[in-house]
């Protein structure tokens, strides 16, 4: 099983393209293997969360017009 912010699923303008680069690749990887492990018998599933409510959320809700209704849509954990 692996683990990523939602933000891997969708596109977020940010400055920061390495951060949402780096969950596009986990949602690739996951779905890349499941289908190499599910002819052993394993199952891979990848748990997406909405936004998790912490320091980096905080700054990305101030950081453009909009965002903090993008964010409160989405939901937070």
């Amino acid at each position: 099983m692996s683990y990523f912010y939602v933000e891997g699923l969708s596109y977020i303008p940010s400055p920061k393209c390495a951060y949402p680069a780096s969950k596009h690749g986990v949602v690739g990887f996951t779905r890349c293997y499941a289908k190499i492990a599910i002819e052993s018998g394993v199952r891979l599933n990848c748990i997406c969360p909405s936004f998790v409510d912490t320091d980096m959320v905080k700054d990305l809700a101030e950081s453009g017009p909009g965002m903090k209704q993008y964010i409160a849509k989405a939901g937070v954990c």
